[in-house]
């Protein structure tokens, strides 16, 4: 069976496939050689701008934070009602 390689990750693609099995790349059809090598000369830059999108996607991540407090600090915060109201 023929496979074809993403432009974005350069994963082995089925023919059969029309998106990239790994990160979701339509498949494009080239008509011409100079289409093709266009677009392997942009693939390193579309990497590039993927991999600093998923880094901003992981520094803005929810991050949670916890507070630990005894129970006589409870009482003192008006109980757990009002604590949290």
């Amino acid at each position: 069976m023929a496979t074809w390689k993403c432009i974005v990750c350069n994963w082995d693609n089925a023919e059969k496939w029309e998106k990239c099995a790994k990160c979701g790349t339509v498949r494009l059809p080239f008509s011409t050689n100079a289409e093709a090598e266009l677009f392997r000369k942009l693939q390193h830059e579309v990497k590039t701008i993927k991999a600093e999108i998923d880094k901003y996607q992981i520094s803005v991540a929810v991050k949670w934070e916890y507070l630990q407090i005894s129970s006589d600090e409870i009482y003192t915060l008006g109980g757990i009602r009002g604590f949290w109201c």
